[in-house]
């Protein structure tokens, strides 16, 4: 018996047995940049763990549970004992990015996944000083269309 617990079968039953035991949820992956393909750091992972609907419509009832940020590499792990959880929906946010490309990804409850990776567009940001050098009234005026929202933003030209 001993000899099988330290032989390299014995090893490999060992590690698969304390990686990720039944009843236990874990998750991994990284959180990207679109475009630069690196990852993001310290973005927020939001796990919530979902539970068979009560029979009013809803197929499933989900809460979020935690938070888990990512290292400098843009890399996260997630581990959780399942309890009555049949799965989790995973998403990733930062400020100054984008809602990512899978709006949330699902893990189910009781198994290791590995891979659920995220996309997260960056916002871009414009800054213009317009000079008003010969201004006819305080009513002229620039109107930047679609700014800010989704209506318009007028610039008025004061000096």
């Amino acid at each position: 018996m001993k000899r099988l617990l330290f032989s390299p079968l014995g090893i490999l039953f060992m590690l698969c047995f304390v990686a990720c035991h039944k009843g236990s949820t874990e998750v991994s992956g990284t959180v990207f940049e679109k475009g630069s393909g690196k990852g993001v750091a310290n973005a927020s992972v939001i796990f919530s763990e979902c539970v068979p609907g009560d029979g009013t419509g809803a197929s499933a009832i989900c809460i979020d549970v935690e938070t888990v940020q990512t290292n400098a590499k843009g890399e996260y792990t997630f581990a959780k004992d399942s309890g009555d959880a049949t799965e989790y929906r995973i998403r990733a946010e930062k400020k100054n990015y984008g809602k990512p490309t899978e709006v949330f990804q699902t893990a189910e409850a009781g198994k290791c996944t590995e891979d659920i990776n995220f996309t997260l567009p960056a916002f871009a940001w414009i800054k213009f000083h317009v000079k008003n050098v010969n201004p006819f009234d305080d009513d002229d005026l620039i109107r930047a269309p679609g700014a800010i929202g989704s209506g318009n933003f007028n610039f008025y030209g004061k000096k």
